[in-house]
């Protein structure tokens, strides 16, 4: 009798192991994982180049923002950080060619709006 408790109870804790395993797998390939660490990737990559950016590194912002890019291609935030800073490298442009690429992506009004917003100021500068 004691053999066979100690049986099942041995069972118990092998399929309690498994199913803590399976749960595991489960959680690390869950749908729309992929996209969450893109977002997040191309979140921190923005947030590095507005920094760069700020600090004059435009080089190197345009660069971190290429990078994001690579992830997201269809992204209107990194056109519109890209425009920016080509906009203050006076890189006119390049900086409108960006804008209306960004515009063209837009899924907002208010993205379009801050798209239209740095086209009136690379046209002011540019006359």
């Amino acid at each position: 009798m004691r053999l066979i408790k100690t049986g099942l109870i041995l069972m118990a804790l092998v399929l309690t192991g498994c199913a803590s395993q399976i749960q595991v797998q489960q959680a690390d390939s869950w749908p729309g994982r992929e996209n969450i660490e893109a977002s997040a990737a191309i979140t921190a990559l923005v947030q590095q180049a507005s920094t760069q950016r700020q600090e004059g590194l435009y080089r190197e912002a345009i660069y971190t923002l290429e990078r994001a890019l690579r992830i997201a291609p269809n992204e209107p935030l990194i056109y519109q950080q890209m425009a920016w800073t080509r906009f203050e490298q006076q890189r006119l442009q390049e900086a409108e060619q960006l804008a209306r690429r960004g515009i063209s992506l837009s899924r907002s009004p208010a993205q379009r709006e801050q798209f239209e917003i740095l086209l009136d100021k690379i046209n002011r500068d540019d006359t």
